[in-house]
């Protein structure tokens, strides 16, 4: 039978202490962490919840807006057109001054400067409804935290003359 002196017994009584009191407070940090690890992953939450009515006034606001634009730069039904610049100015008198991001504020006069008189233009009206839908696109990928691919539909492309592809 193996047997052990008793100064060998305490040493090792002793490191057995010790590896318990590691582990205990090993556990107990642990538990701390994920514990304060979850309250701020609940606190994230609960700040997103809290701004997603805003977030989600702020989406439609700018598909309201691109749609007006791009209805005015458009159609050629001028009823339509008629209709959707009122509902722009509308928009812009009201939605907008409660609180839309700059850029998007910025590209919304910068349209309707040029609506009201071509020779306030700072781009052709075509563009101006363009550079609003990428405001709103930037605007909707910074307040949402999200990362939307590059690709844009740019003025160019759309004025460019059409290509037969080959057969």
């Amino acid at each position: 039978m193996f047997t052990i002196n008793e100064g060998r017994a305490r040493a090792i009584e002793a490191i057995l202490k010790v590896l318990t009191f590691a582990a205990l407070l090993i556990g107990g940090g642990w538990t701390l962490y994920t514990y304060f690890q979850t309250r701020q992953q609940e606190a994230k939450t609960a700040e997103i919840e809290a701004k997603k009515p805003f977030e989600e006034e702020r989406l439609k606001f700018c598909e309201w807006a691109t749609t007006y634009t791009s209805v005015i730069v458009s159609s050629d039904d001028a009823t339509a057109v008629t209709n959707n610049t009122k509902a722009f100015w509308q928009l812009y008198y009201g939605l907008a001054a409660m609180g839309e991001d700059q850029e998007v504020i910025e590209s919304m006069t910068k349209f309707g400067r040029c609506l009201k008189n071509q020779n306030n233009c700072s781009a052709p009206l075509k563009q101006l409804s363009l550079n609003l839908a990428h405001d709103c696109r930037e605007s909707i990928a910074r307040n949402w935290n999200v990362t939307l691919s590059g690709n844009t539909v740019r003025l160019e492309e759309l004025d460019a003359p059409a290509v037969t592809p080959p057969r």
